[in-house]
């Protein structure tokens, strides 16, 4: 509504182009980073780019596929552009070279963007403290969720009930499966697409296939299960990636208590704190956890 006109380009993977998907295949094989030109390459997108007074690209994956609009944009100087950022600097690979190859083409794409938009005020100090200059593009923006629907609900979730949902590569999998086998004395609902049933091995979790893009669950249900459960616990590993972050707040926001592993990037520490709207666990260790679950 702030604007005369906008246009949307979404990935587009039923035309895909033979140079443009080798290109991609490449880039992805030596960076490790999202390459998708084969989606986002074609002259109708080249016109959109180009006729914009703004690019606000919704995460890095456009932003990497977008390159070569990005290059031409930039030489021309035609729009100002943006993209979303969420733990883009904290892989790292064993290979030297493919550690290089990505380090200079995230730095390209620093250059190549005018504000650099970090979901994590984590990843965000990171970035301002090890790039001085290009750090300056960078902005933190507090993601939110939709307190209207995710409300708070007069309900007893004293019970036993314990809730683990989520599907990104930083959850800790094999780490709630073992736990969830150390404490029978609780039930645990896990909605993931991430664990099969073979792979429980306890009879106290109701494990729901969930992905939020297949929409396989109703956010009324996902909101059931938060307001059905005293906890939501979200095991993490360590990294600049704000994971957890939607899931965290659509708990808090429903009234049901977080427990949350305390990484390098958690999303906002300055709002969040321990024992008084978010619990933290230092590290993922089964007695801890234990502990302070009980």
């Amino acid at each position: 509504k702030s604007f005369k006109k906008t246009e949307i380009i979404e990935f587009n993977e039923k035309k895909v182009g033979k140079i443009s998907t080798f290109l991609s295949t490449l880039l992805q094989k030596v960076t490790g980073l999202p390459f998708f030109l084969n989606n986002i390459i074609n002259s109708k997108n080249l016109r959109i780019f180009l006729d914009s007074d703004l690019l606000v690209m919704t995460n890095q994956r456009v932003a990497f596929s977008s390159f070569p609009f990005l290059i031409i944009n930039k030489i021309l100087g035609r729009s100002k552009s943006s993209v979303f950022i969420m733990g883009l600097f904290d892989v790292k690979h064993k290979n030297i070279i493919k550690n290089s190859l990505r380090r200079i083409n995230i730095l390209l794409l620093m250059v190549l963007v005018d504000k650099l938009l970090f979901l994590s005020n984590g990843e965000y100090k990171y970035v301002k403290n090890k790039y001085k200059k290009l750090g300056q593009k960078s902005y933190f923006i507090a993601f939110p969720v939709d307190k209207d629907f995710w409300e708070e609900k007069e309900i007893d979730n004293l019970n036993n009930n314990l809730l683990f949902i989520g599907n990104d590569g930083k959850r800790d999998y094999e780490f709630i499966l073992s736990l969830a086998k150390e404490m029978s004395e609780y039930n645990f609902t896990f909605i993931t697409s991430k664990i099969t049933q073979d792979e429980i091995g306890s009879n106290n979790i109701n494990l729901i296939y969930g992905r939020w893009d297949k929409e396989t669950l109703t956010d009324e249900e996902i909101k059931k299960h938060y307001h059905n459960s005293a906890l939501t616990i979200i095991p993490i590993k360590d990294s600049l990636q704000p994971s957890g972050q939607s899931v965290a707040l659509q708990s808090i926001s429903c009234g049901t208590p977080v427990l949350i592993t305390k990484t390098r990037g958690f999303w906002d520490h300055d709002l969040f704190i321990n024992d008084k709207n978010i619990i933290f666990v230092e590290k993922n260790e089964i007695e801890l956890w234990k502990n302070k679950i009980n």
